[in-house]
């Protein structure tokens, strides 16, 4: 009897917890508040409603979000007399999104001068009344505020992945538990990875960070309501991926139109310097060929996902704007493979100190030094105290000596 008293117990505590963990799911809430504008030609004085018009769009297609509706969002900012977007500080903000009962706010705002339009957000975590994160897109396009947008819509969205964990394998097919009701749709890909090194703090035994230990790569094959099937696209061993690993969504988005145009520029001229290039050779007497082995060098392979290799590509070319955008993409690629690193590694020693009249190159610079600290690799702590010792560009520095700081092996000396 004590026995069957104790299963029935630990059966009702496992309905519990179970119960628990299906309840703690809920979309993330948020409302968008109207645009600033800032410049002069915008096609309506209502731009900047139009712009949070078309960010609720691209969320609510996610499916991962609740979003307020701009109606029920627009009688509060009256009644609180904040109609304009320029009015609504991070403190206000967070006012408003206690009485809306979201948790994040996002505001921000569309400048535009001469031929250039830039589109800035801010995440706001409304308990906290602090920004979470920025981002900013560009382009000198100023007809295309709709593309830019959507594309701010992908940056934003990568700050809110989706977690999970694997529930099923078989051979080379996974179930996770999460589905339609958490906005997975075919297509979309996950890290499968485990929890490695644990740092903690000190003093307060808080833990400051869980390394991430990558086991793989799932692609979504079938979404059914609370459970997607998927297939494993790649894997770091044999047998890596297990039952019980978490897994964390990748937003894979599109390189902006200054990168894409520049690709397709470049293969273009590629192509047409190879015709021009191509001898005319005169026709040759056919002889029997003679029987031998031709001995050919073979390039060491890289492990690199083709994604990973045009980030490195744009990354050491001449263009700093893709350069910039790319060190941006390889920062937000976590975890980062060994020969990512050690090529950024490369690139910040041969970069720190030049072009550093060019905005963009010392923003890449920048974002090497947080990407190399936020790797927790500690033989990479000299490259960037190197730089801080050495760089003559105060922005570079700044950044590099915030950066060090994120180093386990950091002491402040």
């Amino acid at each position: 009897m004590k026995q069957c008293a104790q299963l029935l117990v630990l059966v009702l505590c496992l309905i519990f917890v179970s119960g628990n963990v299906l309840a703690d799911f809920q979309k993330n809430k948020i409302a968008v508040l109207p645009f600033n504008l800032q410049g002069e030609n915008f096609e309506t004085e209502d731009m900047g409603k139009i712009v949070a018009e078309w960010l609720i769009t691209a969320f609510v297609k996610e499916g991962r979000f609740e979003v307020i509706e701009r109606k029920l969002l627009g009688q509060v900012l009256e009644e609180q007399q904040m109609i304009e977007a320029g009015l609504v500080t991070q403190e206000t903000a967070s006012e408003i999104g206690k009485l809306l009962g979201v948790k994040v706010i996002i505001s921000g705002s569309v400048m535009k001068l001469r031929d250039v339009m830039e589109v800035n957000a801010r995440i706001i975590d409304v308990a906290s009344a602090s920004i979470v994160t920025a981002e900013s897109v560009s382009s000198r396009n100023v007809n295309n505020l709709q593309a830019l947008v959507i594309e701010m819509a992908d940056k934003i969205i990568r700050n809110f992945p989706l977690e999970g964990y694997i529930a099923n394998r078989n051979q080379t097919r996974v179930v996770i538990d999460l589905g339609e009701d958490a906005g997975v749709k075919p297509g979309m890909k996950f890290m499968a990875y485990k929890e490695g090194e644990v740092v903690r703090h000190p003093k307060t035994d808080e833990i400051l960070y869980v390394k991430q230990l990558k086991t793989g790569i799932i692609k979504v094959t079938s979404v059914q309501r609370k459970i997607s099937e998927g297939v494993i696209v790649e894997e770091t061993d044999s047998d890596a991926i297990e039952y019980g690993d978490y897994v964390k969504s990748l937003n894979e988005l599109s390189p902006p139109s200054y990168v894409r145009e520049g690709k397709d520029q470049a293969a273009q001229q590629d192509k047409k310097t190879a015709v021009q290039a191509a001898p005319i050779e005169p026709p040759k007497t056919r002889i029997a060929p003679v029987s031998q082995k031709k001995v050919v060098s073979t390039p060491p392979r890289s492990s690199l996902s083709a994604e990973l290799r045009s980030y490195l590509d744009m990354l050491r070319g001449n263009d700093a704007r893709q350069s910039r955008w790319a060190a941006k993409k390889l920062y937000r690629t976590y975890p980062y493979e060994a020969e990512v690193l050690q090529e950024v590694n490369k690139v910040l020693l041969q970069g720190y100190n030049s072009k550093l009249e060019d905005k963009n190159h010392i923003d890449a610079m920048a974002w090497l030094c947080k990407l190399l600290a936020n790797s927790k690799e500690n033989k990479y702590m000299a490259t960037v105290q190197e730089v801080i010792d050495r760089t003559d560009s105060p922005k570079i520095k700044k950044h590099a000596e915030k950066a060090i700081k994120s180093f386990p092996g950091y002491t402040g000396s």
